[in-house]
C-alpha cells in the first residue's frame, strides 16, 4: 500500500495513518504518523490494543504531507515513510482484512483535520513478492533507522524483536560497541546469560576496555547467574567505578550478603544510601541483613525508613513486604499500622483505612497525618463536627504545613462557620497557591462581601489563568457586585464547556430567566450526561416554568441512584403540585433527614405544611430556624422564617390593637360565644378597657385609666362609656383576669 496523507498545521498534537487487515471494529492493525515526526504500529485484537512498535522518531522531510508505504508479506510487516524504511515487525495476529484511512486527535482542540490525497493498493501475489524482495529483503535499509528501531523495541520490553534487528545490523556492522551492549542487555532480559557475557566481551574489545555501562551490565548478569565470588572479585577490580555508583554498591552488598558476610554487606548498603538517600530498596536491604544478625531494633528502624520511602513513591507492592517485616519484628506496631492505613486510604479502601485510623486515635496516637486522613474520611461521611476537630488538631500540630490549614479552613467554610482567620493562615504559608485565594473568595462571598471576594478571586485567577472552576467562582463575585450581565460577559468567548454552560444557567436562573437557564442546563447535560448537578438544575428550572411532568421524568431517573436531599425536595414539590400530598410529605421528611441543616428545605416544608393547614407544624419549623442554637441559618433564611411564623399567627389568630398606643392582642379564631363578663378589682394595664360604641375606638386599661366616670372607663374622645361589647373583648378581659 502506498499513500500520501497530510496533517493540518493548526491541529496541535495529532496523528494520521492507515488501518489495515481490518477484520471488524474489534480486530485490525494501525500505522500512525504524528505531526512532530514520530510513527507507531499497533494491533487491536478483541478490542484490546497491543503495541508492536512504540512511538519512534522517523525524521521525515515534510512534516505536513507524508508518504506512507506498507509492505506485508505473510506475517512480516515493513513500514516506509517518504520512501525510506523506518521499521518492521513479525506478527501473526490477523491474516486478512480491509484498509482504511484514519486519524487521532491528542490535542485539547475539539477537532483535527487530515487529508488523504492518494492511495495505491497492490494485492497480487507476484507483484507483492517483487516489492518484498527488492525493497525489504534486499533493499537498502539505513543502519541508523534499524538501530533506532532496535532501541525503541528494547525500551518497550520487546527483547526478542529488538534482538532480531540487532543481529541484522551486526552482520553488516560488526564493529559497533554500542550495538553489542544492547545485544547483551536484550540477551540478559531473555535469560541467555552466557550469550550475553560473550556479547559483552565483544563490547569490551571494541571499547578498548571496561567502561561504567559495561561494568554495570556485567555485574548484573553475574549476580543473576549467582556467581557471587566472581562478582565480588570483578567489582573489587573496578573499585574506582564501584565507589561512585549506588547501584553497584548495593549489588556488592547483595554479593557479600549472599556470601554470609553480613557486616560488610551492611557497610556497602549504607554507602549506597548515602549516595541516594530516597531509595527505599537500599534501606530494605540493610533492614533484612540486620535482621539476620539479630539486631532487631536497628532492623526495625531501617524497615520503617524503607516503608516511608516506598509510600512516598507509591510503591505499594514493596511496602506490603516491608510492613510484613515490621510486624514480624514488632507485632502490632503502630508505625506499620499507620502505613497500612495510609496505603488503604490511597487505594480508596476507606472503610478499612477508617478502622485502622480509629483504633490508632483511640490508643492515644499523636500523629497529625492520621488525624488529617481520618478527618477526610469522616467529612466525606457527613460527620463534619468530628472531622473539623481532627483538622484543627492536625493543623495545630503542624503549624507550617499548608494542606492541614487549607482543609481546616475549607471545612469551616462548608459548615458555615467563621473561617477567615484560618484561611489567612493558609495564605501566609502558601501565598502563591491559587486555590487558597479561591477558597478565601468563596468565604467572602458567603458573607456578602462581594467587592473583597471579587478582588480575592481575581488574584486566584491571575495565579491559575486557565482554571474554569475559579472563573466560575469569580463570575459569582462579579454578579454580586456588577450585575448578571457583566458576569455573563466573562463567558462570551472560548469553547463550550459543560461547567460554564451550567454556571451561565445559574446566573440566568437567579434573575428569573428560567427558559434560557433551562436551555443552558440542557447543553451542559449534553456535554456531560453523567453530571447529577446539571440534571437537578434543569429539573428546578422546569419546575419554575410549571413543566411538572418534564421535571418529574428527570427526577425519577435521579432517584434510581442515591437520591440527594435536593432531588427529594423537588420530588416533594412535584407531588404537591399533582395533589399527591402523602408522597410530598414523605419526600420532604426524607430530604430533611439527609440534610438536617439545610434550612431552605426546612422552610419549603414549612410552607407545604401551612398550605395543608398544619399551622402547628409550620410554626414549629419557623421557631426551630429562629432558635439561637448556633445552627447557622442565614439572615435571609431567618427573615423567611419570621414571615412564615407571621403567616401561621395570622391563620390561627385575629389581630386587634389599642386605638391609642397600638398595643396588640392576638385572639384565637372561632372562640366560643361569651354572654356577660363582670370584673371586680383593679384590672391588668394590658387588658382591654372596652370599645366606644359611638366612635368605635378600642382602648387598653393603661390608656383609659385616667378617664373614669362613676368607676367606669369612658372614651377619651367621646366621653361615652367603654363597653366589653365584642366577643373578643370579653375573651381577652377574662384571659387577663384569669392570670
Amino acid at each position: 500500500m502506498d499513500a500520501v496523507i497530510s496533517i493540518d498545521k493548526d491541529n496541535g498534537h495529532s496523528a494520521a495513518g492507515v488501518l489495515f487487515r481490518y477484520a471488524d471494529d474489534r480486530n485490525y492493525y494501525y500505522f500512525m504518523v504524528s505531526e512532530d515526526g514520530y510513527f507507531r504500529l499497533d494491533v487491536v485484537f478483541n478490542e484490546t490494543p497491543r503495541m508492536l512498535i512504540p512511538w519512534t522518531l522517523c525524521y521525515f522531510e515534510s512534516p505536513r504531507e507524508i508518504r506512507l508505504r506498507i509492505i506485508v508479506h505473510g506475517f512480516s510487516i515493513a513500514l516506509f515513510l517518504d520512501n525510506e524504511w523506518v521499521g518492521e515487525i513479525d506478527d501473526d495476529t490477523i491474516d486478512a482484512g480491509y484498509i482504511a484511512f484514519g486519524g487521532q486527535n491528542f490535542s485539547n482542540k475539539d477537532a483535527a483535520y487530515f487529508s488523504l490525497s492518494r492511495m495505491i493498493i497492490e494485492s497480487r501475489a507476484v507483484e507483492v513478492e517483487i516489492f518484498y524482495h527488492s525493497q525489504v529483503k534486499n533493499g537498502i535499509i539505513p543502519v541508523e533507522n534499524r538501530k533506532r528501531l532496535a532501541q525503541r523495541l528494547f525500551d518497550s520490553g520487546q527483547y526478542s524483536a529488538a534482538l532480531i534487528q540487532i543481529k541484522k545490523i551486526s552482520r553488516e556492522n560488526p564493529a559497533d560497541a554500542g550495538l553489542f551492549l544492547l545485544m547483551a542487555k536484550s540477551l540478559s532480559m531473555l535469560f541467555s546469560y552466557d550469550e550475553a557475557l560473550v556479547a559483552l566481551d565483544s563490547c569490551v574489545e571494541l571499547s578498548d576496555g571496561y567502561n561504567k555501562d559495561i561494568i554495570i551490565e556485567k555485574s548484573g548478569i553475574l549476580y543473576r547467574m549467582n556467581r557471587l565470588l566472581e562478582l565480588r572479585d570483578f567489582l573489587n577490580s573496578h573499585s574506582d567505578i564501584l565507589n561512585e555508583d549506588s547501584f553497584l554498591l548495593n549489588l556488592m552488598g547483595n554479593a557479600e550478603d549472599g556470601l554470609g558476610r553480613f557486616d560488610i554487606a551492611v557497610d556497602y548498603y549504607r554507602k549506597a544510601c548515602n549516595m541516594e538517600s530516597r531509595n527505599g530498596v537500599f534501606r530494605l536491604n540493610i533492614a533484612r541483613t540486620l535482621e539476620k544478625t539479630g539486631n532487631h531494633e536497628s532492623s526495625f528502624a531501617y524497615y520503617n525508613e524503607a516503608a516511608l520511602c516506598f509510600f512516598r513513591d507509591e510503591n505499594y507492592d514493596e511496602l506490603t513486604h516491608v510492613v510484613s517485616g515490621m510486624s514480624r519484628l514488632k507485632p502490632g506496631n503502630k508505625e506499620g499500622r499507620i502505613l497500612e492505613g495510609k496505603v488503604l486510604f490511597d487505594e480508596g479502601r476507606l472503610e478499612e483505612a477508617s478502622l485502622i485510623f480509629q483504633r490508632l486515635i483511640k490508643e492515644g496516637l499523636e500523629d497529625s497525618s492520621v488525624d488529617f486522613l481520618y478527618g477526610i474520611i469522616l467529612r466525606d461521611k457527613g460527620f463534619n463536627d468530628e472531622a473539623l476537630a481532627l483538622f484543627k488538631s492536625s493543623a495545630e500540630k503542624e503549624e507550617k504545613f499548608y494542606p492541614y490549614w487549607f482543609r481546616y479552613a475549607e471545612t469551616l467554610y462548608l459548615m458555615g462557620l467563621p473561617a477567615e482567620e484560618v484561611v489567612l493562615k493558609a495564605i501566609e504559608l502558601e501565598p502563591d497557591n491559587p486555590w487558597v485565594h479561591n477558597l478565601y473568595g468563596l468565604i467572602l462571598l458567603s458573607e456578602n462581601r462581594g467587592e473583597e471576594a471579587k478582588l480575592r478571586l481575581s488574584k486566584a485567577l491571575e495565579l491559575e489563568k486557565d482554571s474554569i472552576d475559579i472563573l466560575i467562582n469569580y463570575s459569582d463575585a462579579v454578579a454580586s457586585v456588577d450585575g448578571i450581565e457583566n458576569a455573563l460577559s466573562l463567558f462570551s468567548e472560548g469553547p463550550e464547556i459543560p461547567s460554564v454552560q451550567n454556571q451561565m444557567g445559574n446566573l440566568l436562573y437567579d434573575i428569573g430567566d428560567y427558559e434560557k437557564s433551562a436551555n443552558l442546563y440542557r447543553k451542559a447535560m449534553a456535554g456531560d450526561s453523567s453530571n447529577r448537578n446539571y440534571k437537578e438544575n434543569l429539573a428546578s428550572a422546569l419546575l419554575k416554568q410549571d413543566y411538572v411532568l418534564a421535571a418529574e421524568e428527570i427526577l425519577s431517573g435521579l432517584m434510581e441512584n442515591h437520591p440527594t436531599s435536593a432531588t427529594l425536595e423537588m420530588i416533594a414539590q412535584v407531588a404537591f403540585r399533582k395533589g399527591e400530598y402523602r408522597r410530598a410529605d414523605t419526600s420532604f421528611i426524607e430530604a430533611i433527614r439527609l440534610s438536617p441543616k439545610n434550612f431552605r428545605i426546612l422552610l419549603n416544608y414549612g410552607d407545604f405544611l401551612f398550605t395543608r393547614l398544619d399551622y402547628k407544624g409550620a410554626g414549629e419549623i419557623a421557631e426551630r430556624i429562629l432558635a439561637d442554637d448556633g445552627t447557622g441559618a442565614s439572615e435571609n433564611e431567618k427573615d423567611d422564617a419570621r414571615q412564615l411564623l407571621a403567616k401561621v399567627k395570622s391563620a390561627l389568630y385575629d389581630k386587634y390593637e389599642c386605638s391609642n398606643c397600638g398595643k396588640t392582642w392576638w385572639v384565637p379564631k372561632n372562640i366560643p360565644l361569651i354572654d356577660v363578663v363582670r370584673l371586680h378589682g383593679e384590672p391588668d394595664g394590658e387588658s382591654p378597657a372596652g370599645k366606644c360604641n359611638k366612635c368605635g375606638k378600642v382602648y387598653c386599661v393603661a390608656c383609659a385609666i385616667d378617664h373614669i366616670r362613676g368607676s367606669r372607663f369612658v372614651c377619651p374622645d367621646c366621653n361615652e362609656y367603654l363597653k366589653l361589647s365584642e366577643n373578643y373583648l370579653k375573651y381577652l378581659a377574662m384571659e387577663y383576669a384569669n392570670r
